[in-house]
């Protein structure tokens, strides 16, 4: 599954999916570090993540993509293909397609401000000076002493940088839409939704109700994975 360690939900799609089904062989990719060792170009990124798969001979039964890694689980449900595996299907938990405005948005929720407050480009050498500001201020509202901030905040902007570097890439990156998945799963509040290029009524689109963000780890959520994944794994080879 291609997931987040970081920068993601409360609880992440392979820490749901590995405490409700711990006999199960799960793998996860990390979008965030797979952009940080491989590079910006996502569809090379994927290349490098199928290289990876291959070689271990983990070529996956189903791929799941959360999120913002919606579009890094498609591309390598892609590479897998060109290499002359069986692409698999594809299940996606409340996938997100990136835009610039999404990005801004992202900085504005790290930075504390409100939406709408950086209205930069979407690009690193600009957002990364917004978010050194209001790092400083939040150590010093929370006491740290003032000969220790600069160490603390190159060590969180290092972080901060590789979540926006992934951003970027993932937002500027085309989505393979000729690989439709078999399933996805969305909070019903509308925030997130189906690719707009897909067929209408070519993904089976399960809504639950909740807010986006807050659905992995609810028992209704798990019963609409496991529904998901029995489907894609009856799909004949």
């Amino acid at each position: 599954m291609v997931d987040f360690k970081e920068f993601s939900a409360k609880t992440t799609l392979f820490a749901a999916l590995s405490a409700a089904y711990p006999d199960r062989p799960l793998h996860r990719i990390d979008a965030v570090a797979a952009v940080s060792r491989f590079g910006t170009e996502l569809q090379e990124v994927a290349a490098r993540c199928v290289d990876e798969l291959v070689a271990e001979d983990r070529a996956p039964e189903v791929v799941f993509g959360y999120c913002s890694a919606a579009g890094l689980a498609l591309h390598i449900a892609a590479g897998l293909e060109a290499r002359g595996l069986r692409r698999p299907p594809v299940i996606l938990v409340e996938p997100s397609w990136l835009t610039p405005e999404l990005v801004r948005r992202d900085v504005d929720a790290l930075s504390g401000s409100e939406f709408g407050t950086y209205q930069g480009p979407a690009d690193l050498s600009s957002i990364m000076p917004e978010l050194r500001g209001p790092l400083e201020r939040k150590l010093r509202d929370e006491g740290v002493d003032e000969e220790e901030i600069d160490l603390c905040v190159d060590i969180m902007a290092e972080r901060l940088r590789a979540w926006f570097t992934f951003l970027v890439a993932a937002e500027s990156a085309d989505v393979p839409t000729e690989v439709i998945p078999v399933g996805v799963m969305l909070a019903d509040d509308g925030a997130r939704f189906p690719h707009p290029a897909w067929p209408e009524g070519s993904v089976r689109i399960e809504y639950l109700a909740g807010r986006s963000g807050e659905l992995l780890g609810r028992l209704e959520s798990m019963e609409t994975l496991e529904l998901l994944w029995q489907r894609a794994c009856a799909i004949p080879r």
